[in-house]
């Protein structure tokens, strides 16, 4: 099988709709949610005098970052010390992590990848019938700072604790980012992290190869990431948090390195002046903070939610809404719009973030999908509490809509003692009646 796009970090094709449950703490960090204080520039600036001096006064201390893939049968074989052996450990912790998930379809059903993922022992992970199941790799990273280059003429000292100092204040700092900032910074990472886990200095040291993976080569703040075996070794490509083999070294059969379709068991990548890529870093995040972001645009367009096991009728409505749509008095969006190889789960809720009007097409499925009830229906429901959605429904099937929040939101066809499934000649007078609620609601003023 030829290389092929994947989602990062998974067994599934670029551009499949998917949703994972990921399990959360009561302290967990999701960098688009940041609520802090203005951008703390003074801080930024006086902290990267701190850095400067370091820079000056003593000698370069670089940063090894080694992530090890979850799960990895083959890890024994990826050895850490021949990584490291040629440099003079000073200390070392973990990083940033996040377990392995199951991939599911937006109705919460099983979703199946393209080639199988092993487990820990080597066995594939499939089900019965030997269909592999869609999974995102978990990982964990450990951090390792070492003593750079050393010279027979260099006199300056080593930084010592000044320089672990630094970096716990600069992690600190990086939690009070704004979220325009802080969702750029950790683009890899927007379904968030334990803040308690990632609180002390090598939170700052992940945070400096994120940014340096997204700099271009030649740059202070630049590294690449190598997969590695014994002596050998390949420069990775990709942006994402799982970087691959480039096609060369994917379909080479002499190729030692341990991969699964060329995702390695573990990479690595270096930094070799921790003080000098401190002072890029807080350059770019000043940069970035004193970028204004775009103004919000006004929303007026309407969300149409539905359960992919009623696209019958989402047809049928956008049909129904299209002199709407091309007269431009309604601007309707679905998750049919969305391209492939975006991330699905990000283009939905910057649609609903754009959103006026929302349409729910409430059948059984509608309410059985774990999606649709945390990510869709949660933030349009707090959209319509804080007066910025209006929610309108139409019953499409018979199902149990009266246990849910639903029952006290206004119905489109009312009152809905009839489903829309169980009309015949009159579904599309019942669709006409539809389309003109919704544009009546799109011309009201938010409250």
């Amino acid at each position: 099988m030829d290389k092929i796009e994947l989602e990062d970090g998974t067994n599934v094709i670029a551009g499949t709709e998917f949703t994972e449950l990921i399990s959360v703490t009561s302290d967990w960090y999701r960098p688009s949610d940041t609520k802090g204080s203005p951008f703390s520039e003074d801080k930024w600036i006086a902290l990267r005098g701190r850095f400067e001096r370091i820079i000056d006064d003593c000698r370069p201390v670089e940063c090894l970052m080694v992530q090890m893939r979850e799960p990895a049968y083959q890890r024994d074989q990826v050895s850490i010390e021949t990584i490291v052996r040629q440099t003079q450990l000073l200390q070392s912790s973990g990083g940033l992590s996040r377990e392995m998930t199951q991939l599911f379809t937006k109705d919460s059903q099983p979703l199946f990848g393209a080639f199988p993922i092993c487990d820990a022992n080597g066995n594939p992970i499939c089900n019965s019938a030997n269909e592999p199941f869609a999974l995102r790799f978990g990982l964990f990273r450990q951090l390792f700072v070492c003593e750079g280059p050393s010279y027979v003429s260099e006199a300056r000292p080593f930084p010592g604790p000044r320089l672990i100092e630094f970096a716990r204040d600069a992690s600190r700092l990086l939690y009070q980012l704004p979220a325009q900032v802080a969702s750029s910074l950790w683009r890899n990472w927007s379904e968030g992290f334990s803040r308690r886990r990632n609180s002390d200095e090598y939170f700052w040291l992940d945070a400096l190869f994120e940014l340096s993976w997204q700099g271009q080569a030649g740059e202070v703040l630049n590294s690449e990431r190598y997969a590695w075996r014994g002596n050998t070794s390949v420069q990775l490509v990709g942006n994402g948090l799982f970087p691959r083999m480039p096609s060369e070294a994917f379909v080479s059969a002499s190729t030692s390195i341990p991969h699964e379709y060329g995702y390695p068991m573990a990479w690595h990548a270096k930094l070799p002046d921790l003080a000098r890529a401190s002072v890029a870093a807080i350059d770019e995040l000043l940069r970035r903070g004193r970028t204004k972001p775009a103004p919000l645009t006004v929303p007026d367009q309407v969300f149409i939610s539905y359960s992919h096991k009623d696209k019958k009728f989402l047809n049928d409505l956008l049909t129904h809404l299209k002199p709407y749509v091309r007269s431009s008095s309604v601007t309707a969006w679905s998750d049919k719009q969305i391209a492939p190889g975006s991330k699905w789960l990000d283009e939905i809720k910057a649609a609903i973030e754009r959103t006026k009007v929302a349409i729910l097409l409430v059948t059984k499925d509608f309410l059985a999908s774990d999606f649709i009830h945390e990510f869709e229906l949660g933030p349009l429901l707090k959209g319509a509490a804080e007066s910025r959605v209006k929610i309108l429904w139409v019953l499409v099937r018979a199902c149990s809509y009266k246990e849910t929040a639903i029952k006290d939101l206004q119905a489109l066809v009312a009152p809905p003692a009839k489903p829309l499934a169980e009309m015949k000649a009159e579904r599309d007078r019942a669709w006409v009646s539809i389309c003109e609620g919704i544009k009546s609601a799109v011309n009201e003023p938010v409250d």
